[in-house]
């Protein structure tokens, strides 16, 4: 029987081989055809995510129907050619870089990159200075030299001229602005608090770091932690309300998968990129990069990761989109409402958060945290030992007379709402979850998960620092969980007069505020 079977094979020549090859190629090929036409039309008017998420083709329309959106989204190569043509390749040091990218050629004064008559300038390379340091790695077994995040960001935006970088996106929001397609590429990968950077890159003799070092300090106690950018938080996305946003994730953690959520985005048309795990897109596996867009609405939000306990790791960041102050209805009552003014408060452990599950160990149990971070600082005292560590304190800066918008974001991942109180000062509300409520003055903010609130700092007290506190209340309060921060006025001291509160003893309450729901809006109510 065997040789019968050998005979009958070697009746086939080579020709009719790849002729049945040929033909099982063209069958497989109609049958993807189909089922991305039967996925389309189950989505709708949104054709370009139905192909790009369910075949290799390029597909024709944006999710948005907007020139400004690249044509081909999701998972992506890291850094590829994706189709779209640059009118001239842009110059580097004398050499070309080729053309492509992936948001269509379509250039406008607006996008930051054309001059007022509409030509495209020649790239500046002092607007980026970390290019010097970063294109050319002299030790080639450099272990940062495949995750430079600076790097890949500045090839994109070299390879589209439609892009604006994150500082340019940053800025004034003015009536009649053309919006602009805003760049950002988050590399995740796994880091440590007190690294080696910080061996490296700390002046002798301070506690402050370099602004451009990579070392992440937290509450001075050393633990593996993940991070976007090597930074917690990861980078702000500061943008003009209906900008274009388009983010490259790129993941390097080994042997994880990841998604972004981001929190408080209406995500009007783009109902794909809302980083819902295996609802809305699927997992973003280690060494892929996804390609995330959508159109920023007004308000006060923050990114973070929607995957198992990464956000308590580190993996989470702030959103401002602001808009013209004649959409702004407090617009009158603040002067400033700077980049710098947002308060991103987080719980800390001290080990990674999945050694908390029950079963893994037998002390340290339990969902409360030990710390709170303040922009991802602070310093921890042990209740054990009294040993408190050294480790810099966020400060904010203002001048006197003036009135200044802060933005506070709740990245709480447990479920215990969190208190904040700024010594001597009183806070006015004005809005709350990226909407715009009818001013409230309070002296204590408490709000839970994921809640923001937007207030007024009125610059009118003595020239000097003041205390910021924040306190975990409930199951944070179980370890007396807190943390500070500092309010300073320009040419002032950087240290508060003051003792500095503790859990027990801390900032007087004064007027207490917290967010209240009803059926049709909501309001403020306000407790003395």
């Amino acid at each position: 029987m065997f040789k019968k079977m050998s005979v009958k094979w070697k009746s086939f020549n080579g020709l009719q081989v790849t002729a049945v090859l040929l033909g099982v190629l063209a069958l497989i090929t109609d049958l993807q055809t189909v089922q991305a036409v039967r996925v389309a039309g189950q989505r709708g008017k949104d054709q370009a995510t139905a192909g790009s998420l369910y075949t290799p083709r390029i597909a024709t329309t944006s999710p948005l129907e907007s020139p400004f959106f690249s044509a081909t989204h999701g998972v992506v190569q890291t850094h590829p050619s994706l189709g779209a043509s640059i009118p001239s390749p842009l110059p580097l040091n004398g050499n070309s870089l080729g053309s492509g990218g992936g948001v269509p050629n379509t250039l406008s004064v607006g996008s930051g990159y054309l001059n007022s008559r509409g030509n495209l300038p020649k790239f500046n390379t002092a607007r980026y200075p970390t290019i010097a340091n970063t294109v050319v790695d002299p030790n080639p077994q450099s272990p940062f030299r495949h995750l430079d995040f600076s790097t890949s960001a500045t090839a994109e935006l070299r390879r589209n001229p439609t892009l604006s970088a994150p500082d340019e996106c940053a800025r004034a929001c003015r009536e009649g602005e053309p919006p602009r397609i805003c760049y950002y590429h988050f590399t995740m990968e796994f880091y440590t608090v007190l690294g080696a950077a910080c061996q490296v890159c700390t002046p002798n003799a301070t506690n402050t770091v370099w602004s451009h070092c990579q070392c992440v300090l937290a509450d001075g106690v050393e633990r593996g932690i993940l991070t976007v950018n090597r930074m917690i938080p990861g980078p702000s996305i500061q943008v003009c309300e209906n900008d274009k946003v388009v983010i490259d994730v790129e993941n390097h953690m080994e042997g994880m998968e990841t998604t972004i959520h981001w929190h408080g985005i209406w995500q009007r048309g783009s109902q794909y990129y809302d980083g819902v795990p295996f609802v809305t897109q699927c997992p973003i596996q280690q060494g892929n990069t996804f390609r995330y867009q959508w159109t920023g609405n007004a308000g006060t939000h923050f990114w973070h990761s929607h995957h198992g306990l990464q956000k308590l790791d580190g993996i989470y960041g702030s959103i401002v989109v602001r808009q013209p102050p004649s959409r702004d209805p407090n617009s009158h009552l603040y002067d400033f409402d700077l980049t710098t003014h947002i308060m991103l408060i987080s719980d800390w452990l001290h080990e990674d958060a999945a050694e908390r599950y029950p079963g893994r160990l037998a002390v340290n149990t339990g969902q409360d945290p030990e710390s709170v971070l303040i922009n991802g600082k602070g310093q921890f005292r042990d209740p054990n030992t009294g040993f408190m560590t050294n480790t810099p304190l966020e400060i904010f800066t203002i001048t006197p007379g003036r009135r200044y918008r802060f933005r506070m974001i709740n990245a709480f991942a447990s479920v215990c709402p969190a208190q904040v109180t700024i010594e001597g000062h009183t806070m006015t509300v004005i809005a709350t979850d990226g909407e715009p409520v009818h001013p409230v003055d309070v002296n204590t903010i408490i709000s839970f998960s994921g809640e923001r609130y937007d207030f007024i700092i009125n610059a009118n007290q003595p020239v000097g620092a003041y205390w910021i506190q924040v306190r975990g209340l409930g199951e944070c309060g179980i370890r007396r969980a807190q943390q500070l921060g500092i309010l300073r006025y320009a040419r002032g001291p950087y240290q508060p007069a003051s003792a500095p509160p503790t859990y027990d003893v801390g900032i007087p309450q004064g007027v207490v505020s917290k967010l209240t729901f009803s059926f049709s809006t909501f309001f403020i109510v306000v407790f003395v």
